[in-house]
């Protein structure tokens, strides 16, 4: 209540009956604030769901999700250590992505990558357009294996131990 008071000064004529419900008395004042400031009100609601969802909640769920399903598909550990998300100019880096050997030997990963999304291209083309991508320390290691084996997809490369 009290920081809404803060945002919206207009808001401290308010006289709250302490006998009546609180949620009652807000909702009765709120509809009868100007249209514009109602407005005014969830567009800002809209925002910081926007900004919070993108900038905490996105990168969390694929910091603890992500590495459990790429595990998964690629039958190798994968470790990843963070993901940061800026909502605001759409860039993301991802901090210590490995994927590793069947007995935690390193197999291939990067130190970080950047890249920036162009939201709006991604928009009108149905299709995600990555503008800029920064690859920093990639590695891997490769073994030639005597044995001819016919590889039809990267998923069979990955596959085997």
């Amino acid at each position: 209540m009290f920081a809404l008071m803060a945002v919206f000064p207009c808001l401290m004529h308010w006289s709250l009956d302490i006998n009546a419900d609180p949620a009652i008395a807000i909702q009765t004042h709120f509809f009868a604030l100007p249209r514009y400031l109602r407005v005014l009100t969830y567009l800002t609601a809209i925002y910081l769901s926007y900004v919070c969802t993108l900038g905490l909640i996105l990168p969390y769920a694929i910091t603890t999700l992500a590495p459990e399903k790429l595990s998964a598909l690629l039958g190798r550990p994968v470790t990843l250590g963070d993901i940061r998300i800026n909502p605001f100019n759409f860039k993301v880096e991802i901090d210590q992505l490995a994927i590793k050997e069947k007995d935690e030997k390193p197999f291939a990963g990067l130190a970080q990558v950047q890249f920036e999304v162009n939201f709006w291209q991604s928009v009108f083309n149905r299709a995600a357009v990555i503008e800029n991508i920064h690859i920093q320390a990639p590695y891997a290691h490769i073994i030639r294996v005597e044995k001819k084996a016919k590889l039809d997809s990267t998923s069979t490369i990955f596959c085997r131990p």
